[in-house]
């Protein structure tokens, strides 16, 4: 009973994370797509994104200004 308990924990944390995973991977390609695309893309713009992405606190990258 112990190892199901265990192996749905862990098949919810892998859900979790694929999400995130996910929510990571569309961000990237709308960064890229702006760069690529968009000469305006400003320090503020930048900003603006950290900061949302700081606010739903499901990951804070570091290489972003």
């Amino acid at each position: 009973m112990e190892s199901k308990v265990r192996a749905l924990e862990l098949e919810v944390a892998l859900d979790s994370e694929r999400a995130r995973l996910a929510a990571l991977r569309k961000r990237h390609y709308h960064l890229a797509h702006a760069e690529e695309y968009d000469t305006t893309y400003t320090r503020e713009k930048v900003l603006f994104i950290k900061q949302l992405l700081e606010k739903e606190n499901r990951f804070k990258p570091s290489y972003i200004l």
